[in-house]
């Protein structure tokens, strides 16, 4: 796998399962560090400890961004 996103950061929305997981994944993959927020929180954490075990560096957060004072930085 190439590492075309290292030193990058991607942020992806809904990103605990389906296509978002697959994105979040992909970029971890690619060397990317990888914010990502989704409303359910099991597989929010799920997913985030997944890729943690694999050496990814990976940052999630149960959020919605229909409502910005849950996202906002505190």
């Amino acid at each position: 796998m190439s590492q075309r996103f290292t030193g990058r950061v991607a942020f992806v929305t809904g990103g605990s399962r389906g296509i978002g997981k697959a994105i979040v994944t992909r970029f971890a993959e690619e060397g990317a560090k990888v914010a990502f927020i989704d409303l359910n929180e099991e597989t929010l954490h799920a997913t985030e400890s997944e890729l943690r075990e694999k050496g990814y560096e990976v940052y999630a957060k149960v959020a919605s961004v229909t409502d910005a004072n849950k996202w906002k930085r505190r």
